[in-house]
């Protein structure tokens, strides 16, 4: 019998984009069904709270009507793969996944390399561009501030660590929020933005300061930022990831990476 793939596709809705996940047991980055449960958790104290029987059952409706938007992601897998493995290092990153394949694209197309394995390597002209997503969520801002959290917890203190600067230079990190937006009109840029940045920035409103918990403060930079926070939203279908200062990803524009590697052969 043939091997059954680590991976599936979801169905974006979109002409031209392919959603590949990992299904994988261990290869969640954050504990989604843990968020997801907080989430719950807060709207029906709200409901029970703030309405009265008859509009309780329309609030848990509402919840329900909700779960069901997000589609079979969640319900097709088995209670080992829903449980995130805090102890353990994740099985994969899908940011250097991706970094691993633009590498590989660019030692192919380099003139210079007499490797077999890599002269041989399968390529495509089918795929433009491949986008990381280091976790998936539903487009609401409830779900999309708890995931950038838990993201921002598990690898901002690496990028920290390689780019902050001395006490006694006064520096920042500065990082910048990056929104793609397809077939999506119930979530606006504004909102994202004004949710996400009190995490880094402060606010009055904010349970934490940023400068006390992670040790440094934080800045925008729109141009040059030390990381971003990478948002892909399609329908209600959300990726996230946060990407240090790289040169290698080039808008993760494989394309674009192959076509600059053969004008650079035609000009030598």
């Amino acid at each position: 019998s043939s091997m059954k793939s680590p991976f599936s596709e979801y169905e974006s809705g979109v002409r031209g984009m392919i959603c590949i996940l990992c299904n994988l047991p261990g290869s969640e980055l954050i504990p989604y069904d843990e968020i997801v449960a907080k989430i719950h958790a807060a709207r029906k104290e709200k409901a029970e709270n703030e309405a009265s029987a008859t509009n309780d059952a329309s609030e848990e409706d509402k919840v329900v009507c909700e779960d069901k938007e997000r589609g079979d992601k969640e319900g097709n897998k088995t209670d080992t793969e829903k449980k995130h493995p805090s102890s353990e290092t994740p099985l994969w990153d899908p940011v250097d996944t991706v970094k691993r394949i633009m590498e590989g694209v660019t030692e192919e197309n380099n003139p210079t390399n007499t490797s077999k394995a890599l002269s041989s390597a399968p390529s495509s002209r089918f795929i433009s561009r491949m986008l990381p997503m280091q976790a998936t969520c539903y487009s609401s801002v409830d779900e999309i501030s708890l995931v950038v959290k838990s993201l921002l917890q598990t690898y901002l203190p690496s990028i920290i660590q390689k780019y902050k600067p001395s006490d006694a230079a006064g520096g920042t990190i500065s990082f910048k929020i990056d929104i793609k937006r397809r077939l999506c009109a119930h979530l606006t840029r504004d909102q994202v933005i004004e949710t996400i940045t009190p995490m880094l920035l402060g606010s009055d409103n904010t349970e934490e300061d940023p400068e006390k918990k992670y040790g440094c403060k934080f800045s925008v930079n729109l141009s040059d930022p030390d990381f971003a926070i990478r948002i892909e939203v399609i329908k209600t279908l959300c990726g996230i990831s946060i990407l240090p200062r790289q040169e290698w990803y080039k808008n993760f524009n494989v394309a674009e990476l192959i076509d600059a590697t053969e004008d650079n052969d035609k000009n030598n």
